[in-house]
């Protein structure tokens, strides 16, 4: 049946295409859709007639739970026992957007087809849009709810906010919920609740607690550094909040994001991931800015009761510690006998507090405070001689530090001890301070993101932290200390240099270096290091901080390379330019003059020869377009593997019989968008570099892959975009390459090949190939190791059908033509040359040196116009403005745009893009004249 609406029944076929509403006709017995009324294709997003002959399935929508086959078998089940159904579905876009529509299908009897289901769709995604934000709605209503009673039971505070996000997953219907608090310490905002997914898989990179201190915006006016958006759809007016960029980055439908505030300041954030687009916004918008202030209130109550807490500790260890200190005083001296005191000097009565008279009689051990009495009798019995530390009691109670001597001496014929006290409680106090130093110091030494170490002067690792030991490859710092520093230098000369530096100096200052890693990777660091020297100057220690650079230096390594290689291909681009104009003149006049003077001529040979020659000027000015990618490829879908598989017989012979060639080609390969032939041309060209590098016969391998290419291989690959990918490798065993030859692999007229061997043109025609296809190429090679170039294309989709073949062109006779053409080019050699090939075809044609003098002989010609040729780029006006110019005032014309000099800009943006006929320079007479007829050939639009 053609589809159609005449022939979909005549008058009511009529009615049937022109409906408002969707209608399609699928064939009972096989459920594929014969006709969709032009409503039906706009609604699917479909070209007329691309329906046709689809499976209804193709038009459901589907994902991991529900599978579009399946409802389509369960709506022709319905069908089938009833006749008619009414029923409400999911369908799909040709895009791939879901919508909802609602269906009123029967069955009637069709003249061509026989029973077929008449379809009628409406949709009614907007109803369903409502239906579902209102029972989010309801149960964001009851989430609120269910946490504000939490908040009113719960005291810890770790648990009320796991609670929250469980109960916002669970019964909120949000998919994913979350809760970030600043570190204290750092500023840094980390996950603490997690609900939906692993609080492994969450981070919060480059959040500071500045970004959640910033003024809550609503999504219309948010803008960039303004992290406090409180929504986040995939809208592109919608940006800002690193705390909901998060969630962007992850691909979630909708985010949501507010902070939690204390005492006026924000202290963390809460966020929140829905599976449907749009839904936070209005009431929910509202009711989750509660919750959150909520949640903030419940923290800050929490935290003003752990504060008292901690108040009222401290002041009891304040009162414990006051208690047992005592002023600070001189040595005093008592002599005891049988545990008594006999005698005592003033400086020891003023220690405790006591007039000497009060002294005698007592007890040492009534002058110690309790917990030192143990001690005290222990070195008084013991006889001990030895200082010790003990607390003593003054006569007011307080107590003091104090180191103590004893020994025993004759005293009036007996045998006594004399005990000599000094107060030691401001050294205590300065230990104390000095210990909680030595904690902080070392707490930052440990935590510090440099890598801090101390040294020997000879190399000798004494301490590292654990970022030293990682920055190097160890396993942990004490793995690290078993190594020398010296053993970390890719040579001895380097380690002397340094140490030459550090001792006349005295200390380096952001001292770049490069070191080897314990794998023997080179790592680059900024050192800053300080001699330690005793009190006659000698050096006895090293102590210094690295900070890794390696990171920032492969990055504008390879900006540099970029910028080289790009401003390298506008140069090549510009020469190409002026050198086509040229070989235009040259390959037009020649075969202009090889036809006038037959194939018997004397001088046939020679305008042969010159023909030639420009032709081998043209390819070479083509690959230096290639490389400055100005060139016009013409991409389509295509299949790598069909493309290798085309060239495989003639790389085998390229190659020879002493090198093997293996293909490893992926079958279920994705496609590229790339120009056919300018992909066989990059394998044969790495094909032809691997066979030189393999002059006594090796292995050619070439590989297709599917690939994955994430953020990490992004930051380490200056101007790749992470996403999917196709990789073409070629890798050989041939003699490889050394660092110098590498860097420079991809330049213009760059080779490492014998005088006469090779143009140099080879890479870098692949390398500008490639860039313009919107890939990349690296090589991986060392000397000995062969060389493995990959080639990495953005994939497209994956498929069985290729359509990367290119049927060679047929021969025919040069077509001629009647009709009239305006040729607008300003170079007068190539003007003059066009307009006689275009006049020995048949045609009348008139000229013109640029855009304004063409317009002005057309505004004083009355007759028709059938075709425009145009340079695109002139002075004054150019081509595609000219151009426009024409198409107002002669409605259909047709244009042929003609260049040299493919400018980004200009013949991409304005004429390919827009499917205009372009023609690049040079081209042959033949090429003109056919490009031109197939032109006047085709149908107006």
């Amino acid at each position: 049946m053609n589809h159609d609406a005449g022939e979909a029944g005549g008058f009511f076929g009529t009615i049937i295409a022109n409906i408002t509403e969707g209608i399609c006709l699928v064939r009972a017995s096989d459920a594929l859709i014969v006709y969709a009324n032009p409503r039906f294709e706009r609604m699917f997003g479909y070209r007329s007639g691309e329906l046709e002959g689809m499976p209804m399935s193709a038009v459901i929508y589907e994902d991991d739970r529900v599978k579009a086959d399946d409802v389509a078998r369960g709506i022709i089940e319905q069908l089938s026992r009833s006749g008619e159904a009414v029923y409400e579905v999911q369908n799909v876009r040709k895009d791939g957007t879901p919508f909802w529509c609602r269906a009123h299908t029967s069955f009637v009897n069709d003249p061509v087809h026989g029973g077929v289901w008449l379809a009628i769709h409406e949709d009614i995604s907007e109803r369903k849009r409502s239906e579902i934000r209102i029972a989010f709605l309801n149960r964001v209503v009851s989430t609120v709810s269910e946490i504000n009673q939490l908040i009113v039971r719960e005291r810890d505070g770790g648990r009320l906010l796991r609670e929250a996000c469980r109960i916002a997953t669970e019964h909120g219907g949000f998919e994913k919920a979350w809760i970030c608090l600043v570190d204290e310490t750092t500023g840094a905002v980390r996950p603490v609740a997690v609900s939906g997914m692993q609080i492994e898989k969450l981070a919060c990179p480059g959040i500071l607690l500045d970004d959640l201190a910033r003024e809550e915006q609503s999504p219309t006016t948010a803008v960039d550094n303004r992290p406090a958006c409180p929504v986040i759809d995939p809208e592109p007016d919608v940006v800002g909040c690193r705390l909901c960029l998060h969630a962007r980055d992850r691909a979630y439908p909708s985010a949501v994001s507010f902070p939690l505030t204390v005492e006026g300041g924000a202290v963390g954030g809460f966020s929140a991931v829905a599976g449907d687009p749009g839904v936070f916004e209005g009431e929910i918008l509202t009711l989750l800015r509660q919750l959150a202030g909520d949640i903030g209130y419940a923290l800050e109550k929490l935290a003003t009761e752990k504060r008292h807490s901690q108040a009222e500790a401290a002041l009891r260890e304040s009162e414990e510690r006051f208690r047992k200190l005592a002023e600070s005083s001189f040595a005093g001296i008592a002599v005891q006998e049988g545990g008594q005191i006999i005698e005592a000097s003033q400086s020891f009565a003023e220690l405790f507090g006591y007039e000497l008279s009060e002294l005698v009689g007592k007890s040492i051990t009534d002058l110690a405070a309790p917990e030192s009495v143990p001690l005290v009798l222990e070195k008084i019995r013991g006889g001990v001689e030895q200082p010790y530390e003990a607390v003593g009691l003054k006569k007011d109670g307080t107590h003091f530090y104090g180191e103590l001597f004893g020994r025993a001496i004759p005293y009036h014929g007996r045998v006594a001890r004399i005990t000599a006290i000094r107060d030691i409680t401001q050294r205590k106090k300065t230990e104390e301070a000095l210990q909680l130093s030595e904690d902080k110091y070392r707490r930052f030494f440990e935590q510090d993101l440099a890598g801090n170490y101390v040294s020997t002067p000879d190399g000798r690792l004494v301490a590292c932290n654990p970022a030293f030991a990682r920055m190097f490859g160890f396993d942990s710092p004490s793995d690290a200390l078993t190594s020398n520093l010296e053993e970390l230098y890719p040579s001895r000369e380097a380690r002397d240099d340094f140490l030459d530096i550090l001792m006349k100096r005295g200390r380096l200052e952001y001292h770049q270096a490069e070191l080897r890693r314990r794998d023997g990777r080179p790592i680059y660091v900024v050192e800053t290091a300080v001699a330690i020297h005793d009190g006659l100057g000698k050096l006895i220690e090293i102590q210094g901080y690295l900070i890794d650079e390696s990171e920032r230096r492969q990055a504008e390594e390879q900006l540099r390379q970029s910028q080289k290689m790009e401003a390298v291909g506008r140069l090549a681009g510009g020469i190409a330019h002026d050198f086509n104009n040229l070989l235009t003149a040259i390959l037009g006049y020649s075969s202009l003059l090889s036809t006038q003077l037959g194939e018997q001529h004397p001088l046939g040979p020679q305008v042969v020869e010159i023909r030639k020659a420009a032709e081998r000027a043209a390819e070479l000015t083509r690959q230096l377009l290639v490389f400055g990618r100005k060139q016009v490829l013409l991409p389509k879908l295509v299949f790598l593997n069909d493309i290798v598989s085309n060239v495989d017989r003639m790389l085998r012979r390229i190659i020879g019989e002493d090198i093997e060639l293996n293909l490893v080609l992926e079958t279920d390969l994705g496609r590229v968008t790339a120009d056919p032939g300018q992909i066989e041309q990059i394998i044969l060209n790495l094909a032809v570099n691997a066979r030189d590098a393999m002059p006594d016969g090796g292995r050619l391998t070439i590989e297709t892959h599917n690939v994955e290419l994430d953020e990490a291989y992004a930051l380490d690959h200056a101007s790749v975009r992470p996403g999917p990918y196709v990789v073409l490798i070629v890798a050989d065993t041939g003699v490889g390459m050394e660092p110098e030859t590498l860097s420079r692999i991809f330049e213009p007229f760059f080779t490492t090949k014998e005088i006469g061997k090779g143009t140099g043109l080879g890479l870098a025609t692949a390398y500008g190939i490639v860039q313009q296809s919107g890939g990349h190429i690296w090589v991986y090679s060392e000397p000995g190791k062969g060389a493995t170039f990959k080639v990495y294309l953005p994939r497209v989709g994956i498929g069985d059908e290729s359509e990367a073949g290119l049927e060679p062109d047929a021969v025919e006779d040069i077509p001629r033509g009647t009709e009239t053409v305006l040729l607008v080019e300003d170079d007068e050699g190539v003007r003059s040359l066009l307009r006689s090939i275009l006049v020995g075809c048949g045609y009348e044609v008139l000229d013109a040196p640029n855009g304004e003098a063409a317009l002005e002989q057309c505004a004083i010609r009355t007759d028709k116009l059938h075709l425009v040729i145009t340079d695109v780029v002139m002075p004054g006006m150019s081509g595609p403005e000219f151009a426009a110019a024409m198409a107002t005032r002669f409605r259909g014309i047709k244009i042929l745009f003609i260049s040299g000099y493919t400018d980004d800009h200009v013949v991409r943006n304005r004429i390919l893009h827009s499917k205009a006929a372009f023609l690049q320079k040079p081209f042959t007479p033949d090429g003109l004249a056919k490009k031109v007829r197939a032109i006047l050939d085709e149908p107006n639009t």
